[in-house]
């Protein structure tokens, strides 16, 4: 409660405008890219060391490119934040957000052009997810729930590119890949699901994919995609996967059978919590940046907003 962290705070907003704390959902996609290959190759190092310049590069252009997301999220959404509101213009958003799309994209060429077109379709897609949320509102949840499958899928893809060109692979498009890509799009894709849940209790005017198909149904869905996962991923014999979602699947019942807003934030938080926790088996590097971001974002929130966020733990109703 010393009076000079409310002083330290407001010159984090220039980080957190980023809103860094999707980077709990970003990073684990890209490593799951990289592990895939692995994988198809029979080879899945445990808590693997090997960590070169161009990784580093790699993993540094790809959290730009989120950060744009991100602010193209603010800049499509702002009054969700009054803070930021006062203290970052539209304008000024929007030259931002194209800066640091510019970066990224010049910053993948010089690691992998396939990368490179990769970003810029993602930001196409979600350029026309905006405009679908705009201007035809009732084609917006089927675009939506289209859009995250796409957008879950070229996240890994961005990986996958990445260890191909390190494994010095001739194919680069492989079927094999993107149906042991599937157990984690789906993965994700019900996290996100059950996130746009809270996101509408929160958000009542918007037009969402929860409130077009309704909770209940939208957690079935969710459930359904988990399910399904997990058989695929013991079908493929693929230990990462099979692994995650064993130990997370139960929590997506809860959304269904209970129904209470805090079976709707374990089911975020905990599965995320998870699967980053066993890709860090893997990828024991990407703890680092993780950690520090997990508590340098519990310092920001609780200093500025007066909320503990991030937390695994959920209040009671």
């Amino acid at each position: 409660n010393n009076p000079i962290h409310k002083k330290i705070v407001p010159y984090l907003d220039y980080l957190f405008i980023l809103r860094p704390t999707s980077f709990f959902i970003a990073w684990p996609l890209l490593c799951i890219g990289m592990y895939i290959p692995l994988f198809l190759n029979n080879n899945i190092p445990l808590f693997s060391d090997n960590l070169s310049f161009k990784t580093i590069v790699l993993f540094f252009s790809y959290t730009i490119m989120i950060s744009s997301i991100s602010i193209i999220n603010q800049f499509n959404s702002f009054q969700d934040n009054n803070i930021l509101n006062r203290k970052f213009s539209d304008k000024g958003l929007n030259k931002a957000g194209i800066m640091l799309f510019i970066l990224s994209v010049f910053l993948f060429l010089f690691i992998n052009i396939i990368i490179a077109i990769i970003s810029i379709s993602i930001y196409l897609i979600v350029y026309l997810l905006f405009y679908f949320k705009k201007h035809k509102k009732t084609l917006y949840p089927v675009i939506w729930f289209f859009s995250m499958f796409l957008l879950c899928l070229l996240f890994i893809g961005v990986g996958t590119i990445y260890q191909l060109g390190i494994l010095e692979h001739t194919t680069l498009f492989d079927y094999k890949l993107i149906i042991l890509a599937i157990p984690y799009v789906l993965s994700f894709l019900s996290i996100i699901i059950i996130n746009d849940i809270t996101y509408s209790k929160e958000q009542t005017n918007n037009y969402t994919f929860s409130k077009h198909f309704g909770e209940k149904t939208s957690s079935f869905i969710s459930f359904i995609f988990i399910l399904f996962s997990l058989l695929l991923a013991i079908i493929l014999e693929d230990p990462l996967a099979s692994t995650s979602i064993i130990v997370f699947i139960t929590f997506f019942l809860y959304p269904i059978i209970r129904s209470k807003n805090k079976d709707f934030i374990r089911s975020v938080r905990y599965p995320v919590g998870i699967l980053n926790f066993f890709i860090m088996t893997i990828y024991p590097y990407l703890f680092i940046p993780s950690f520090t971001l997990f508590y340098l974002s519990k310092y920001y929130y609780w200093h500025r907003h007066d909320i503990h966020y991030p937390t695994f733990l959920v209040d009671n109703d």
